[in-house]
Parts: structure tokens; C-alpha cells; sequence
């Protein structure tokens, strides 16, 4: 890297934000997935519980069958999934992570991966008149996505496996995934999965799903033209749901976070959003973003991002502080000071970032430098 000109546009996450997101498959370090077990998930009484759903006058005719096929030892991932949905239903807090891991364990990854796509296939309740339960189609019952909303572990837990794969199941992966995007709920499901396959998020971005499954789609974004393509889509609270969201969204996209984070910023957020999003801004490599916290930089929680995108961005810093000292304002105060310690800091790398700076930001470095 040449001294005087530094990387400013190179987007670098600490590792506490690695840990966070999730993962893609060029990420390093690789991400670790811990257990994936084949330990007994249905109870006798549970299986005898699903085997009375399914056989239940209200249930689908196809997703019974498929799912008792399932449940008599035919590898078939619809079977698995209405399975796996009316356990989790049955049960107060019910998860799906650990049927994803058994589906791994007993058939592997491209079975499992199919399995979680048809997870929102299959709605489950309770018959009005007999009270039994029963499944349907979750696409005509008008409840397609509540199963995938309710446990994101799940997903998380299936693509940092995927990220992980070798290339060999991977591809099977992909290819089998394929067939397995019927509509937009589906298909956003799969490329949450496989953000890789751009053309698939870009077909996503073009036939968004509805909520409450927004968020596996802004997770599989990677390019600002994608997050223009949704347009006013965007959910008013995108970084509620799921953990890491804020993280993966900024490794995906980048300087185009930007507006999404400054737009935050004036929402009523608590002190860890707010801490969040200003931290967000100060890691991305662009004017927009380090111009929205000097702007700030007389707003509480602003001043410790500020002097992190500072330290990332040294010339930036140079370049956008000078102008914000005119006046006499406490903002412009503060950002004097600011200035100024970051000069002496490192005099050599101030002198050699002069020549390059633009004339009115030279003759205020020159001030406070005399």
C-alpha cells in the first residue's frame, strides 16, 4: 500500500462484527457451526400426534401423504418438512433448528437445505369443528412465511454450512435448491441460503416477499443496485429481526447502507441501536457516511464512531473535518478539536496527505497546524 495514499475505500470488518453476520462462502476466517446431532426427535406420543394430523379430514390429501411417507423412512424433503412443522407447532417455544441438524446428520446438506426451503410450505392449527390439528397449504391457508419467521436459527445454522461446504455438495446443493423457488416467499428463503447466486437475488429484489419474511431477502443482498431495485419495500425497522442483521447487511452492501443507516439514526431507537448504526456508518469506506457523523458530532454516542472512522480513514478525516471547523458553533468546536488532535497525532502523514488535499482544507490544516 503506497504511504501516502492509504486504502479509504476497502471495507474492513472487526472481528466482533464477523462473528455476527452471516456468513457467505469467500468469508475467512471460515465460519464454525458447533453440534448437528442424530439424536430422537419424535417421542412415540409426538409421532402418534403428527400420524393423527395427518390422517385428519382437514389435512392436505398431498402433504399428508408426503409427510407420513416421511415419517416411514422415505427421504423426501416436503415429507420432512410438514413433519418437522407440526412438531414444532405442537410445542410451546418450539424450534426447527434441531430437525435442521438431523436433516444434515441423516441425509445431508443439499437434503436438509431443500427441507428448510419447503419449510413454509406446510400451515398448521387446529380443525374449528373437531379441534384436532391439522395441515394445509400454506400458500392458499394465506400464512406462508410464519414458520420460517418464527426461527432463524435454523437458517443461520443451514447457510454457514453452505458457506462452509465443499464445492462439490455445495453445486449439489445449489442445483437441487433450484427446484424448490415456486413463489416469492420460497425464493428468498433459497437465496438467504445461497446469497451467491446473484441472479437469483436479483430475480428476488425484482418479486420481493411479504413480511414477516422480509428479512431473509435483505440478508442475501450484495450490491446497492439490488436495494434500490426494492425501493420503498424496505420494512420500517429492518435491524429488529434477525440477530446480526446490521452486520450482514453492511459486509453485503457496503457504502450503499449508507441512507439505511442515516434514515435510522432519526428513528426512536435505543441506546444500542443507536449505538449500532453510528458504529455501522464509521466502518463504511465513503464520504456519505463519515459526513453523516460529522454532522452529528454534537450528538451523544456520536464522537467515539467519529474518531473510529477517523483512525480508519485518516485522509477522509482530513479531507471532510476541515470544512466542518468554519463558524462558531459548538459543532464546529468540537470538530476543531477533533481536527486538530488528529494532525499532531501523526504529523508525518499529515504532511504527506497536503498536496492532495483540496485548496480550503489545506489552509485550515495550516491554522491549526502553525
Amino acid at each position: 500500500m503506497n504511504a501516502r495514499r492509504p486504502d479509504e475505500n476497502a471495507l474492513t470488518l472487526p472481528s466482533a462484527w464477523k462473528q455476527r453476520r452471516h456468513p457467505r462462502r469467500d468469508d475467512s476466517p471460515a465460519p464454525t457451526v458447533y453440534g448437528g446431532t442424530r439424536r430422537r426427535l419424535i417421542s412415540p406420543e409426538t409421532r402418534a400426534e403428527i400420524e393423527q394430523a395427518l390422517h385428519g379430514r382437514g389435512s392436505d390429501p398431498e402433504l399428508a401423504e408426503r409427510g407420513l411417507a416421511h415419517l416411514q423412512g422415505a427421504p423426501d424433503p416436503l415429507g420432512a418438512a410438514v413433519v418437522a412443522s407440526i412438531s414444532v407447532h405442537r410445542s410451546v417455544g418450539g424450534v426447527a433448528w434441531p430437525f435442521a441438524d438431523a436433516w444434515v446428520a441423516d441425509h445431508g446438506l443439499p437434503f436438509a437445505a431443500c427441507a428448510y426451503a419447503e419449510f413454509g410450505s406446510a400451515a398448521v392449527d387446529r380443525d374449528s369443528g373437531t379441534g384436532e390439528l391439522r395441515v394445509v397449504s400454506a400458500s392458499r391457508y394465506g400464512r406462508h412465511t410464519h414458520a420460517w419467521w418464527r426461527d432463524d436459527a435454523a437458517s443461520w445454522r443451514l447457510r454457514t454450512r453452505l458457506a462452509i461446504a465443499d464445492d462439490e455438495v455445495y453445486a449439489e446443493t445449489v442445483e437441487r435448491l433450484a427446484g424448490r423457488r415456486r413463489d416469492p416467499g420460497q425464493r428468498a428463503v433459497v437465496s438467504y441460503l445461497v446469497p451467491d447466486r446473484r441472479d437469483w437475488v436479483d430475480e428476488c429484489c425484482a418479486a420481493p416477499p411479504d413480511d414477516p419474511i422480509k428479512w431473509t431477502l435483505l440478508l442475501a443482498l450484495s450490491s446497492g443496485d439490488q436495494l434500490a431495485a426494492l425501493g420503498d419495500w424496505m420494512p420500517p425497522r429492518w435491524w429488529e429481526f434477525p440477530t446480526g442483521a446490521v452486520a450482514t447487511m453492511v459486509d453485503g452492501l457496503g457504502p450503499a447502507m449508507a441512507p439505511l443507516l442515516i434514515d435510522a439514526l432519526d428513528q426512536d431507537l435505543s441506546v444500542p441501536e443507536t449505538r449500532t448504526m453510528l458504529n455501522a456508518l464509521a466502518l463504511l469506506p465513503s464520504d456519505e457516511a463519515f459526513r453523516a457523523l460529522v454532522d452529528r458530532v454534537g450528538r451523544r454516542y456520536v464522537q467515539p464512531a467519529l474518531l473510529g472512522a477517523m483512525k480508519r480513514f485518516p485522509i477522509r478525516a482530513m479531507r471532510l473535518l476541515a470544512p466542518a471547523t468554519r463558524g462558531s458553533t459548538r459543532a464546529a468546536e468540537l470538530t476543531r478539536e477533533l481536527l486538530a488532535g488528529h494532525l499532531l497525532a501523526a504529523p508525518a502523514r499529515t504532511e504527506a496527505a497536503l498536496p492532495d488535499l483540496p485548496p480550503d482544507a489545506r489552509a485550515v490544516i495550516a491554522s491549526l497546524t502553525a
